[in-house]
């Protein structure tokens, strides 16, 4: 389990209720507090998907983190924080190779707020900087 405390120190925001602002302030903070990185692969160690390690690499070390593991560790914050949340598999476009990626190469967030839906992803560098709205139909 993450400290919500922690977390929201770490990225330097104030705890508030479930909102759609108060996901952009998080996201926003997020996204300028924790870099995304993969110092991990170059000293080859084993990225695993465990919340906890995420947490205190990211968190408690001040590390950056990517992909999968921001939205996946982005995820365990907005749950804890009261947000409507699940884990969503995407394939990425590739732009250079005008191909999707592999199946299940990425992971997405979708958050329910108000019967509205959204897609978040904080796991790229060029990911939309707010909650896409999703629109059903």
């Amino acid at each position: 389990m993450i400290s919500k405390e922690k977390y929201l120190r770490r990225i330097q925001v104030e705890h508030d209720v479930p909102s759609l602002s108060f996901l952009k302030q998080l996201m926003h903070a997020h996204s300028i507090h924790v870099p995304i990185e993969n110092l991990d692969f170059y000293y080859h160690k084993r990225a695993l998907l465990d919340v906890n390690r995420m947490f205190i690499k990211t968190v408690e070390g001040y590390r950056g983190a990517f992909g999968f593991h921001v939205n996946v560790l982005f995820e365990a914050l907005l749950k804890e924080l009261g947000f409507k949340t699940k884990l969503l598999n995407a394939s990425p476009y590739n732009t250079e190779k005008k191909s999707y990626e592999a199946p299940f190469s990425h992971a997405v967030i979708g958050v329910t707020i108000n019967d509205n839906d959204y897609l978040v992803d904080l796991g790229t560098i060029k990911g939309p900087m707010v909650p896409i709205s999703i629109i059903q139909g």
